[in-house]
């Protein structure tokens, strides 16, 4: 099963790599996005969640095929905490993991900027997961 998802994904690779030619614009940027993560567990009986921070960094390409049209994979690494607090008992959890979304943008003038509109599949892996619980004090 491992060879025939890795044999689609180079297939599919190979497909973007040909249509790429010299009537193509390639720009490349750096990526930083921050986000506020929470676990919802159900049956959570006189105990509560939060929000934590967390954040992604990492980079990307932007591939113009004219002027609205571009395809934009990124590599990103993702950090997110977790902290939930049940009877008597905290819990934290830190995830870190690598994703790697691929855009198929729209892009279009509005007056003096652009409007960017993008759709596509994101792939992760997650390669790390720490849990820490604490007792409360009474």
């Amino acid at each position: 099963m491992k060879k025939m998802i890795i044999i689609a994904i180079f297939a599919i690779g190979s497909m973007f790599t040909v249509t790429v030619n010299a009537q193509t614009s390639t720009s490349f940027g750096v990526k930083l996005n921050g986000n506020l993560s929470n676990v919802e567990v159900s049956n959570l009986q006189n105990g509560s969640d939060s929000f934590k921070p967390g954040a992604s960094l990492g980079g990307f390409a932007k591939i113009e095929f004219g002027e609205h049209f571009a395809l934009q994979p990124e590599l990103l690494f993702s950090y997110t905490e977790r902290k939930i607090t049940t009877a008597g008992e905290k819990t934290r959890f830190k995830y870190a993991s690598v994703e790697i979304p691929v855009y198929a943008m729209g892009q279009f003038n509005i007056g003096r900027g652009k409007l960017f509109a993008g759709i596509g599949p994101n792939i992760g892996y997650g390669f790390s997961i720490d849990s820490k619980t604490e007792k409360l004090p009474d």
